[in-house]
């Protein structure tokens, strides 16, 4: 699964995913939207945004915790080095 709100980065991620070899992947422009689909069928694994509107990514992977393994990735440099590595 991919959640991110920009079309251009959940496109990009879809048709890497599909060659990587994933037999199904669902993309989401908001947290909330995938939080509610991820809530709903088990997913394996979800790269999530960061920063999005309405939900973010740590805010959609507190409920996740034991669910599936989760990835927060983030096209915004802030300077903030915390997350580099995850």
């Amino acid at each position: 699964m991919v959640v991110d709100d920009t079309p251009t980065v959940r496109k990009l991620m879809e048709r890497l995913l599909w060659k990587m070899g994933f037999a199904e992947v669902t993309c989401y422009e908001n947290g909330s939207k995938g939080l509610d689909a991820m809530m709903a069928k088990q997913v394996d694994i979800v790269f999530s945004d960061v920063q999005m509107p309405i939900m973010t990514g740590p805010e959609v992977s507190i409920p996740l915790f034991h669910r599936c393994d989760l990835l927060l990735t983030s096209s915004e440099h802030t300077g903030d080095a915390s997350l580099s590595g995850v």
